[in-house]
C-alpha cells in the first residue's frame, strides 16, 4: 500500500512540474506519512532537503530562502513556499497530495525511480555546525543505498527482523541506519511520531522489534527503565557491554560516523559476555570496508 501511494503522489509532484533534479524542502519527522512522501519524491528524482520543524520560524523562513525550493512540504501544508509550491503531504496514504490547495493524484507508474543515476542528489541534510547556521550535506543515491546495505550485511538483517528506530527522520542515524538498513534488508521497519524513554521498552513490544538503532544519549535514558517483560531484541545500535548485560541484548554494534563523512567511518561487533583487548578502532570491519571513503585498515601489531 505505502510504495503504491509514492508512486501516485510521485506522478501528481511530475505533473506540477516538479522534475528530476527539482529542490523539494521537507519539513517533519516521524509520522508513515512523512516517511512515504520521502519515498515519492525519490521516485520523482527530486533533491530533498529535510528540515526540523522545531527550528525557529524566522530561520526556517531565512533558510527556504536560501535554497530557492521550487516546493515546500509539510504535513499541515502551512509553511509558506515563498516562489515555490505549497504541499499538504497529510493525505499521502490515500495517493493523493494538496498542492496550492489543490487536492492530487496521479496514475501509479511501475518503473518510475528506476533511472536515477547513482550519483544523483537524493536527500540533502541539515548538520549541526560548531557555530552559525545549520549547513547542508548532501547525500546521492549511492550514499543510502550503500549504507543501507553496509547496516544490513553488518547486523545480518533479514525478512525476519523489525528495525526500530525512533529518532527523527531527518538525521542521517535513523534514516541511514535505521530505514535504508531495513530497506536493504528486507526487514520491516517501525518509528514513532516522537522519542519517548517511558514508554521506549512497550513501543518495543509493541512492533516485536529483534534491532534497535539508537545513540548513546538517547538509550541511556531508556535504561533506567527495565522492560515490563521479555524483549524480542538481538541488536542493538550504539551498544556497549553494560547495557548488554544489563538488558540480556546478544549483539551490540558500536561505530563512529558523520553526515559528511559516508554516514559510518568504522563499526564494531560486541557479544554479550565478551571482554575485548584490542583497542576500539583496531578490528577488521565486518563484511569489508564501510560506506564511506575508503581507508587503510587498523590491526594490532603482532
Amino acid at each position: 500500500m505505502a510504495i503504491d501511494a509514492a508512486q501516485r503522489v510521485s506522478a501528481a509532484l511530475t505533473d506540477v512540474g516538479l522534475s528530476p533534479g527539482s529542490t523539494l524542502l521537507l519539513v517533519g519527522t516521524n509520522p508513515l506519512q512523512y516517511t512515504v512522501f520521502w519515498f515519492a519524491a525519490q521516485i520523482s528524482g527530486l533533491q530533498t532537503i529535510l528540515m526540523n520543524p522545531e527550528y525557529p520560524a524566522d530561520l526556517i523562513t531565512g533558510l527556504i530562502g536560501e535554497v530557492g525550493a521550487a516546493a515546500v512540504a509539510s504535513e499541515s501544508g502551512s509553511i509558506a513556499a515563498g516562489d515555490g509550491h505549497q504541499i499538504d503531504y497529510s493525505a499521502v496514504l490515500s495517493g493523493a497530495v494538496s498542492v496550492d490547495g489543490v487536492l492530487r493524484t496521479g496514475d501509479r507508474r511501475g518503473d518510475w525511480g528506476t533511472d536515477r543515476d547513482p550519483l544523483d542528489i537524493a536527500t540533502l541534510m541539515y548538520t549541526s555546525g560548531t557555530s552559525g547556521k545549520p549547513k547542508l550535506c548532501a547525500q546521492s543515491h549511492r550514499y543510502l543505498l550503500e549504507i543501507g546495505q553496509y547496516v544490513a550485511d553488518t547486523f545480518c538483517l533479514s525478512p525476519a527482523d523489525v528495525v526500530y528506530a525512533p529518532l527523527p527522520l531527518f538525521h542521517i542515524n535513523p534514516l541511514g541506519y535505521g530505514l535504508m538498513g531495513a530497506l536493504c534488508g528486507l526487514s520491516d521497519f517501525a518509528t514513532s511520531p516522537r522519542f519517548s524513554a517511558s514508554r521506549f521498552w512497550a513501543t518495543v513490544a509493541e512492533h516485536h522489534a529483534t534491532v534497535l538503532i539508537l545513540h548513546g544519549p538517547r538509550f541511556r535514558s531508556c535504561s533506567r527503565i527495565r522492560p515490563s517483560r521479555a524483549h524480542t531484541v538481538r541488536a542493538l545500535f550504539f551498544a556497549n557491554e553494560e547495557l548488554l548485560t544489563r538488558f540480556r541484548i546478544p549483539l551490540g554494534v558500536t561505530g563512529y560516523g558523520s553526515t559528511e563523512f559516508g554516514g559510518l567511518t568504522h563499526t564494531r561487533l560486541r557479544r554479550h559476555g565478551e571482554r575485548l583487548s584490542i583497542p576500539e578502532g583496531m578490528t577488521a570491519l565486518p563484511g569489508g570496508g564501510g560506506p564511506g571513503p575508503r581507508r587503510r585498515r587498523m590491526v594490532p601489531h603482532r
